[in-house]
């Protein structure tokens, strides 16, 4: 009679299964998303400062990185500035692209014999 009684408290369904499944993966993944960002900013700054570029990290108030990774301690970045004589045309437009979107919160500017192009949003 026990054995019965231990066997029928611990049964579920499979719909709870998959109820239980879904609220544990959705947020675990927007989590993965948000430090798959970070990990990629991370990743960018390195290259942004191999290769001779400036980033101004700062406590400016008014330049936050986005809520969802400053939740897990994300700085944001003031200022990006890229030397435009490096690279070819279509390659600084790529690394513009690809940095705006991992920086949304900064101002990105170029530089070009010292002419500074400011990138807008």
């Amino acid at each position: 009679m026990i054995s019965a009684l231990r066997r029928s408290s611990f049964r579920f369904s499979l719909r709870t299964l998959f109820a239980v499944f879904l609220v544990l993966a959705l947020p675990l993944g927007w989590i993965g998303v948000q430090l798959k960002w970070i990990r990629d900013r991370n990743e960018a700054r390195a290259w942004i400062r191999h290769h001779g570029y400036l980033t101004f990290d700062g406590p400016d108030p008014y330049k936050k990185a986005p809520l969802s990774i400053d939740l897990f301690g994300e700085q944001g970045v003031v200022h990006i500035e890229l030397d435009a004589e490096s690279f070819p045309p279509e390659e600084l437009q790529t690394r513009v692209v690809q940095i705006k979107r991992l920086f949304p919160e900064t101002q990105l500017s170029t530089r070009t014999k010292n002419v500074i192009l400011q990138w807008s949003r």
